[in-house]
């Protein structure tokens, strides 16, 4: 791509990086189309402005996937993202089925009991550490699966119903911090102290 100096220490952190980040570097026979040398030496010829507004990104989605045209990217400069969790809606059932099927491929390299703890304590609203780790592993058992038919097979569902039950539990300790505040009501100065509440 005609590189020379010190672009080439770039030019390999890109190729590395980016080999890792699309797990290409660890499966036979996958494409990379963003490490074609078209589309890298496009990459180091951008000026450092456009890459800033993030040119090649943007006419990219434009050119092959519209309708997320106008999606903006999310970056420390923009702000805490809004996007949904992983585990939000039926996102946590789904990764349950995932860690009950999906055992081969690199899956193995995760330790299982980190995995089912972080499922675990995703009930409690997650930490940044869960979150990232519950992504990584979606990404990894997608990518360790043989064939997506695999991932409809009906796994043995063990761990969804743990889950279910901290579930419970910690819905269980909500209504058991509001009962205070219930006693407190039911004694006479709890109903004067409600009332002056109720009239402001």
């Amino acid at each position: 791509v005609g590189l020379s100096g010190l672009e080439v220490l770039d030019y390999v952190y890109l190729v590395e990086r980016m080999r890792r980040w699309s797990t290409s570097a660890y499966s036979h026979s996958m494409v990379t189309p963003f490490l074609a040398p078209d589309v890298v030496a496009v990459m180091f010829a951008l000026t450092p402005l456009q890459k800033a507004q993030r040119s090649l990104h943007s006419a990219l989605l434009a050119r092959l996937a519209p309708e997320w045209a106008d999606i903006p990217f999310v970056s420390i400069t923009t702000g805490q993202s809004t996007a949904t969790r992983v585990w939000d809606g039926d996102g946590l059932q789904s990764l349950c089925d995932l860690f009950d099927s999906v055992q081969e491929g690199l899956v193995p390299l995760m330790s299982r009991n980190f995995v089912e703890t972080c499922l675990l304590g995703a009930v409690a609203g997650g930490k940044r550490q869960t979150e990232k780790t519950l992504q990584q592993f979606a990404w990894v058992a997608l990518a360790s699966s043989p064939t997506p038919s695999s991932l409809d097979a009906p796994a043995a569902r063990l761990t969804y119903p743990k889950v279910q039950t901290a579930m419970a539990a910690r819905d269980q300790k909500l209504r058991n911090a509001r009962r205070p505040w219930t006693r407190v009501k039911r004694s006479r100065a709890g109903r004067a102290i409600a009332r002056r509440i109720r009239s402001r």
